[in-house]
């Protein structure tokens, strides 16, 4: 059940933390703040990866997300 909600309807994600960490979708507002201070707090890690977004978005729609389907 909980891979049909985080894989395969998307009501459901997998958040960044030290553990396992699952959010309703409908929730991912409400930890803006959280995110904006991790942003600030980190800094942009994420920008090294951006000339490969393209390429990413496009694996993702030729062969979807993982995990693979069981």
């Amino acid at each position: 059940m909980l891979y049909e909600l985080l894989y395969q309807e998307r009501r459901l994600l997998d958040g960044p933390d030290k553990e396992m960490c699952i959010y309703s979708v409908e929730d991912w507002p409400y930890f803006r703040r959280r995110r904006e201070a991790a942003v600030r707090r980190f800094g942009h890690e994420n920008r090294p990866i951006l000339p490969f977004l393209p390429q990413i978005r496009q694996q993702i729609e030729n062969k979807g997300l993982y995990p693979p389907t069981i």
